[in-house]
């Protein structure tokens, strides 16, 4: 597609490339209707084909997909899995990866064959003083990685002289080391960008495919023998957490059903299907059984900037409840979940879902009964204990770092 018809010539055209898609799916808002969900998966097939030229993207992604008859319902399935992963901070994950690998090409700009290395060596000692001798030897290094570009030698260009003039020094050895700015010169272009590029999108479109066994195996460092846990509602991720402990651990788990919507019926009759003792209760018992739990388990929609989480409505009230009997609070989340946005209150990056999953709208007509039926909830990072994440377990506090090992600066804002 856009790779194979060269539309983009550099890491730098390709990132900008890449944001546009970006910024349409921001500005179309992926949850509404269902033209709005195929508009979006237009675009992201479309995104994705930019970075996988030479192969189907349905391939990449059909590990990934429930079972499906039928061209409809594998559409729908697509759109759930679109949705699911976060695709923004998926975007922004590629971004990531692309000024990286630009980087490690332009790095190869560091490394020079031995017979290089020695012409860059520094000159032999004059009768001047330490001071003036190492003053004299780094300027005459920066001179001589100027004259070396100048002389047409063909790993530097004069442009990168320059930049590499005023970036120079010298390491403990006396060799002169090339520090080159964050990302380098995105607009410089190589053959093997595209490949490398393509070689880190599979490794981490398998990270991906790994995420909740990656979680799951974690679990028996956290969950013991004769533990009471609460869950709330549904989430496939915590299901996995439990099933797999449960292989080695005998606990008990009491879960949520999480009205009006009841998803933590179905994640009760999983989780007994499978031999786990469990217990369904519903949301108004929170309180009173709480005192009788180990810890809370839970998963969630997306982990913000500041290490609180936006998750299914009634999430914050399990959170409440966990503080108020010191209950760990321990959230199982991906690193893709991972959002450099923030959420200052419960209205930020929320909706509202259709009033009759509470009162019928026949009911709510007839005695002018206004219904609130929000979707999210968001918790701050102080009720939560731990997150447990597909690279490991780290406080809310350590987000930030995550976020920085994760994202570029430049891209989080599409």
């Amino acid at each position: 597609m856009v790779i194979e018809s060269g539309e983009w010539q550099n890491a730098k055209s390709l990132i900008e490339l890449i944001k546009q898609y970006g910024k349409r799916l921001t500005e179309a808002k992926p949850l509404g209707s269902f033209f709005a969900f195929l508009s979006i998966a237009l675009v992201v097939f479309h995104a994705a084909r930019c970075v996988f030229p030479r192969f189907s993207m349905l391939s990449e992604v059909q590990p990934l997909l429930p079972p499906s008859r039928d061209a409809l319902s594998l559409t729908f399935a697509f759109l759930h899995i679109v949705v699911e992963l976060s695709i923004v901070n998926t975007i922004r994950r590629v971004l990531y990866i692309i000024r990286d690998e630009h980087k490690r090409e332009q790095s190869q700009l560091e490394d020079y064959s031995p017979s290089s290395s020695a012409s860059l060596s520094p000159p032999p000692p004059q009768s001047s003083s330490s001071s003036s001798l190492s003053s004299s030897t780094s300027v005459s290094a920066a001179d001589r990685i100027a004259m070396l570009g100048s002389a047409g030698s063909p790993a530097l260009k004069k442009s990168d002289s320059v930049v590499l003039r005023q970036s120079t020094a010298l390491n403990e050895s006396g060799i002169i080391k090339f520090v080159l700015p964050s990302g380098g010169d995105l607009s410089h272009s190589s053959k093997n960008l595209q490949k490398s590029i393509l070689g880190t999108i599979h490794e981490f479109l398998e990270e991906l495919k790994e995420v909740g066994n990656s979680i799951a195996t974690q679990s028996l460092e956290h969950l013991h023998a004769k533990e009471i846990v609460m869950t709330y509602g549904k989430s496939r991720t915590v299901e996995q957490f439990l099933k797999f402990a449960a292989q080695k651990r005998t606990f008990e788990v009491v879960v949520v059903e999480a009205g009006p919507g009841g998803q933590g019926q179905e994640m009760a009759v999983s989780l007994a299907s499978s031999g786990l003792e469990t217990c369904l209760i519903t949301d108004s018992a929170v309180f009173a059984i709480m005192a009788r739990v180990n810890k809370v388990i839970v998963g969630t929609h997306a982990v913000m900037a500041n290490g609180g989480l936006i998750s299914q409505s009634g999430t914050h009230m399990i959170a409440q409840a966990a503080k108020h009997f010191n209950v760990p609070f321990v959230v199982c989340t991906g690193l893709y979940k991972l959002s450099p946005l923030y959420a200052h209150d419960q209205d930020s990056f929320n909706e509202l879902k259709a009033p009759s999953e509470v009162l019928s709208c026949e009911n709510a007509q007839k005695y002018d009964v206004a219904v609130k039926n929000p979707a999210w909830d968001y918790t701050p990072p102080e009720l939560v204990s731990l997150y447990i994440t597909n690279s490991g377990a780290y406080s809310p506090t350590y987000i930030y770092r995550l976020l920085a090992e994760y994202y570029h600066p430049e891209d989080m804002d599409l």
